[in-house]
């Protein structure tokens, strides 16, 4: 059922894919990848973010070592201007992954729209010569 989910939202049938998402959280809460599909189709596809940030945290906290979701929800708080919360989650990413380039860019707006200048253009250095675009500005 989750594959079905999945491919729904994959072919832009966003409200059957949130039906079904809904369904398998009504049968299983714990399910990681059903609650991570449901925060993306709330966020990105319904433009929702708000209301997909639980849904993101609480997938996360199933699967903790999960850096891509982990992104994601970065990208939520920061498009939600919950800009402190970005950081500790996209240092997870970094540490994880030094050579991902994104994450060091969206780390650079995060302490650019928090006012931290210096560490801004420290990431932001750091993003460059790793050839990156943020995701949530800047």
């Amino acid at each position: 059922m989750l594959f079905y989910a999945d491919n729904l939202k994959d072919h832009k049938q966003f409200d059957k894919a949130l039906a079904l998402y809904n369904q398998i959280l009504s049968t299983n809460t714990q399910s990681a990848e059903a609650l991570f599909g449901k925060a993306i189709v709330l966020g990105k596809h319904l433009n929702q973010l708000q209301m997909s940030i639980p849904f993101f945290e609480a997938a996360i906290k199933i699967q903790p070592d999960n850096t891509a979701w982990m992104e994601d929800l970065a990208v939520a708080y920061g498009f939600t201007k919950q800009y402190a919360k970005t950081i500790p989650l996209l240092e997870k990413v970094i540490k994880a992954n030094p050579h991902y380039a994104n994450a060091y860019m969206n780390l650079a707006t995060s302490y650019s729209l928090l006012g931290d200048g210096e560490k801004a253009n420290y990431y932001k250095k750091l993003a460059e010569e790793k050839k990156a675009n943020s995701r949530m500005g800047l």
